[in-house]
């Protein structure tokens, strides 16, 4: 029988790269040196605002060189020549013995796997399916995908493993330099336990609510497996597309932290006056490794 995994995503919090605190506020426009907190009151749904704020995310400055990580653990699957091209294009690959993995991955001077969203919106369009389920699929070694958005205390987590060998998906924050497991189980490989297409595990998840904006998940059997999410406070929030560009719509007019988040350069925030159809663009850099020009 298949096992789901279920996570109830409430409040998650992970310093990511910097010290990222539960008391955070957006204060000033720029870079953010700490996560902005959950809001005390949770987001009411009623009818969508007739604003938008669309744009792209660039990237500028030096790009860090991509992690090579050895793959001493079933080599004959992940080590594949080409394996995990599957994760946007060419974020990662397999050659030589080797998963080389870039963390930043910004093509072009786009900022691949950046999420935009906007603070303050106390009120407005319907969750919808914003982010009624995440799901995360392990192949050629590989978490797919590897951002992710969740919504506070109602996600359902569920992952799958495609490959013929085990993997071991670990869920956590961060509590100053301590990690913080949500979960940390075997997945069976595929076709065992009469599963052709693939074993799926299932458990729920119970986190402390307020805490924290960012979850991470990686393999204990592998380490060059990862994956990221973003817990948003309301609906005005999405992954940017290969291209950078980003279109949020039904936001209230009114004037906004309009913000992005990427795991390796943390949040960059803009005050946007948001009118009708507002375009709005980002340059981030990577400030945290001094790789801003």
């Amino acid at each position: 029988m298949k096992k789901l995994l279920t996570l109830a995503v409430a409040g998650v919090f992970l310093a990511f790269g910097f010290a990222a605190t539960a008391d955070a506020q957006i204060k000033k426009p720029g870079f953010q040196k700490k996560a902005p907190k959950m809001p005390k009151t949770a987001y009411a749904e009623g009818s969508a605002g007739g604003g938008s704020v669309a744009g792209k995310v660039s990237y500028s400055g030096k790009v860090p060189d991509p992690k090579p990580f050895t793959i001493s653990k079933n080599p004959e699957v992940c080590g594949i020549e080409g394996s995990g091209k599957a994760t946007s294009g060419g974020q990662q690959y397999s050659t030589e013995g080797q998963r080389v993995f870039h963390f930043t991955y910004a093509p072009g001077g786009v900022a691949q796997h950046a999420v935009v969203f906007i603070e303050g919106i106390e009120t407005g369009k319907p969750w919808g399916d914003f982010g009624a389920k995440m799901d995360i699929r392990a192949e050629d070694c590989a978490f797919l995908e590897y951002q992710n958005l969740v919504r506070d205390g109602t996600t359902v987590f569920e992952t799958v493993n495609l490959d013929s060998v085990l993997h071991n998906p670990h869920t956590f924050y961060f509590a100053g330099k301590a990690r913080k497991t949500f979960f940390n189980v075997a997945v069976n490989p595929k076709g065992e336990k009469g599963d052709k297409t693939g074993f799926t595990f299932a458990g729920k998840m119970a986190m402390k609510k307020g805490k924290a904006r960012v979850f991470k998940l990686e393999c204990d059997q592998h380490d060059f497996m990862h994956s990221w999410g973003w817990n948003a406070s309301n609906p005005y929030a999405q992954i940017v597309a290969a291209d950078g560009t980003y279109t949020l719509d039904g936001v209230p007019d009114g004037t906004y932290n309009v913000c992005v988040w990427h795991p390796e350069t943390g949040i960059w925030c803009d005050e946007v006056a948001v009118a009708g159809a507002t375009t709005h663009d980002f340059t981030i850099c990577n400030k945290m490794k001094k790789g801003c020009s």
